[in-house]
């Protein structure tokens, strides 16, 4: 992945992460993770990997659902979809 890709997919990312989390300041990095977001439970998961599913036109397994565990981890598997 490009650098300038990633910037543009962590930017869109931040913003799905801002409406779910109703944070318009929220700032994300890769390393953000639910350790780092206390509302970041099983159901906020689910929203933020339908959203990204909607914006960025992708669908994930259950597999993959489940090992996203960071937005680092989301970031590669929207990623490995442009292959």
């Amino acid at each position: 992945m490009t650098n300038s890709s990633f910037e543009n997919d962590l930017k869109k990312v931040q913003e799905i992460f801002r409406e779910i989390f109703l944070d318009d300041k929220l700032v994300i990095t890769g390393k953000t993770s639910p350790l780092n977001i206390e509302e970041w439970d099983s159901l906020a998961h689910i929203n933020i990997l339908a959203a990204v599913e909607s914006v960025f036109n992708v669908r994930f397994t259950a597999d993959e659902m489940s090992s996203i565990n960071d937005v680092e981890a989301l970031l590669r598997a929207i990623a490995s979809r442009r292959m």
